[in-house]
Order: C-alpha cells, then sequence, then structure tokens
C-alpha cells in the first residue's frame, strides 16, 4: 500500500493590519508637595498598559502601569522631574 498525494489546492489570504498603538496625551503632574506628585494621562483605546518613565539628574526609572496615573512619593525636595508614558498594545508592540 503506498501514499499518493492529490494535487495540493491553493488558497490566499491577507491578514488585516492591527491598530496603531499611539502614544498617550494630556500628560499632567497634580498634588504635588515637597517629596510627592501624581501623574496622570490620557488613556489610549486598546492599550494593554503603560510604562511610565520619570527622571532626575539624567537618571531615568521605568514603571510599569495599568491604569492611567501614578502616585509618585520619596522624592526630593526643590528637584525638577521629567516624565513621559509609552502604551503597551497587544501583542507587546509599543
Amino acid at each position: 500500500c503506498g501514499y499518493f498525494w492529490s494535487d495540493p489546492a491553493f488558497g490566499q489570504f491577507t491578514t488585516v493590519a492591527s491598530a496603531p498603538c499611539v502614544s498617550p496625551s494630556n500628560l499632567n503632574a497634580s498634588n504635588i508637595t515637597t517629596n510627592s506628585a501624581t501623574l496622570t494621562w490620557d488613556a489610549v483605546a486598546g492599550a494593554t498598559g503603560y510604562v511610565l518613565q520619570y527622571s532626575f539628574n539624567n537618571t531615568w526609572v521605568s514603571v510599569n502601569v495599568s491604569g492611567t496615573s501614578f502616585s509618585l512619593s520619596g522624592l526630593s525636595n526643590n528637584t525638577q522631574y521629567v516624565f513621559r508614558v509609552q502604551t503597551l498594545c497587544a501583542g507587546n508592540s509599543q
């Protein structure tokens, strides 16, 4: 008994483009005290989370955040901080 393959059948398909993973907008710092602050931003449709980064003296700290706000504490008084937020989308694209 032998195996016999039939002629192959061919088909085509095109995958759909995924929605772009956009950056959050309206970054804001509020409730600022001598050693704390609350950081907020607008939600991005389709986001699975966010990566918050904040910096002082060119040292960046990264935090994974599931929502659209984060409270920082233990900050140094009279120090300028910079922050940025990156969206995490399905498939871990950023």
